[in-house]
């Protein structure tokens, strides 16, 4: 999936953050490192546990207000992650920064698929996935679906 790149805004009661950073439409909210949220004092108000590509793990949940691409800032919940994450932006922070974002087709979902080490042939099924056990042909047409390891 090609990598896409925006210009962000994040203020904290410490200070603002401003650079470009990898848009990662498969999350939900924007990730922000632990140093860049110490930095800018934002703080995590509750625990949540979040679906990663190498499992799951609970990562605190702060406010920020995020702008997106020159929009104006609005507040909203952040991830505050361990050091080694990168800070993106999420699919939460777009949608509320205006930004319109289209469902990807299925035909495209299954390219993306095609290429993965989990895809598996069932001889009766057809293609299916390893990580979430799916029917690939029936799961890339649902709208409100996403690969369990954030490929889409």
């Amino acid at each position: 999936m090609p990598e896409y790149n925006e210009e962000y805004e994040i203020s904290g009661p410490k200070g603002t953050k401003r650079g470009t950073a990898f848009v990662d439409t498969g999350a939900s909210f924007t990730v922000l490192p632990k140093p860049v949220a110490d930095e800018l004092g934002v703080t995590a108000y509750r625990p949540e546990t979040v679906d990663t590509n190498n499992g799951p793990v609970t990562w605190g949940v702060g406010r920020a207000d995020v702008s997106v691409g020159g929009k104006p800032a609005r507040e909203q919940d952040v991830f505050i992650a361990p050091a080694e994450n990168p800070l993106a932006i999420g699919a939460n922070s777009l949608q509320i920064s205006g930004f319109k974002l289209r469902a990807m087709s299925a035909r495209a979902r299954l390219s993306i698929c095609d290429d993965c080490d989990q895809k598996r042939r069932h001889p009766y099924l057809g293609d299916t996935c390893a990580a979430c056990g799916c029917l690939l042909e029936l799961k890339s047409r649902l709208p409100g679906s996403h690969c369990p390891i954030g490929k889409w």
